[in-house]
């Protein structure tokens, strides 16, 4: 974006790993190792507030092999079918926002990474969500259980509230 250019250090480094730029569109079930830009809006992290550190950011995602939506070929990895599922991502801190919208260089640059853990059980186990997986299924079962009704967002938000106090604990 005008405030925020292409992180062509980043793009170098995935090319000297064997991926390749996408220019125009994608085939989904034949282009595998690309590298896709995408604009501030879905690769920009912070800042946390209205001011403070942030940066471009590099998402890793894996390829479900779903069938492709018309979408697909024009949106890739951002595209919101179900088909890639974002698993990991580095967050470059380079700049500092400041009060009156102007980014500066940070004196110290750092990368914030994670790999999402329960993303990546649920590609591992095939499911379509990690609650569906074995870090979460018990959970909500015991949930449904206690409750003596399902109702799936309420279940999936106390069973996450339920993992974060175990972590608090």
């Amino acid at each position: 974006d005008s405030d925020a250019p292409r992180d062509e250090e980043a793009a170098k480094t995935w090319e000297s790993l064997g991926f390749s730029r996408v220019d125009a569109t994608l085939n989904p079930d034949k282009d595998r190792k690309k590298i896709f830009f995408f604009g501030k809006k879905e690769n920009w992290w912070g800042p946390a507030g209205q001011m403070g550190p942030c940066g471009p950011d590099t998402e890793m995602f894996y390829d479900t092999r779903k069938s492709a939506c018309e979408h697909c070929a024009e949106k890739g990895p951002s595209c919101s079918c179900g088909r890639f599922v974002e698993v990991w991502n580095d967050v470059f801190m380079e700049f500092n926002k400041r009060a009156d919208g102007t980014f500066e260089a940070l004196k110290q640059q750092n990368v914030d990474t994670g790999l999402g853990l329960e993303r990546m059980t649920a590609v591992l186990q095939n499911k379509e969500s990690h609650f569906e997986t074995e870090l979460f299924l018990p959970i909500i079962e015991k949930i449904q259980e206690l409750a003596g009704k399902s109702e799936k967002r309420a279940e999936r938000i106390i069973a996450d509230h339920l993992r974060a106090a175990t972590f608090v604990l």
